[in-house]
């Protein structure tokens, strides 16, 4: 366990998702839904640092899923927005193709920073 080779990757993932955040609004402007785009990028962000743990694997794949729920809550809101509580406990009414995008982007942010850990340690 190296905290500061851990920290440096979940920062990427932080710095990944931020820009995949920024970047999803400016596709949407084009007239494009990418949602995919804040998870995935949050796990090439935590890709550029070589993490130890499988802990540092899951905390980034929770990012990632926080990056893309947080986003298509900015992007369309429900119209009685009761916050980000309210958004939460209404996932189910988003459509399937929603769903799936904010879930592969969180696979993504899991999955880039588990193979690039090789081995690595269990705690």
């Amino acid at each position: 366990m190296n905290p500061k080779r851990d920290g440096l990757v979940l920062l990427g993932a932080v710095a990944g998702g931020l820009l995949g955040h920024l970047l999803f609004f400016w596709v949407a402007r084009q007239g494009f839904y990418g949602l995919i785009l804040p998870g995935g990028l949050a796990g090439l962000g935590a890709g550029f640092g070589r993490g130890g743990a499988r802990w540092v694997a899951v905390a980034c794949g929770l990012v990632a899923l926080v990056f893309g729920l947080v986003t298509e809550w900015r992007f369309a809101p429900f119209e009685a927005d009761g916050g980000f509580g309210y958004f939460l406990s209404h996932l189910h009414q988003l459509r399937p193709l929603t769903l799936a995008m904010i879930g592969v982007g969180a696979a993504i942010g899991f999955w880039v920073p588990f193979r690039r850990g090789g081995a690595g340690e269990l705690v």
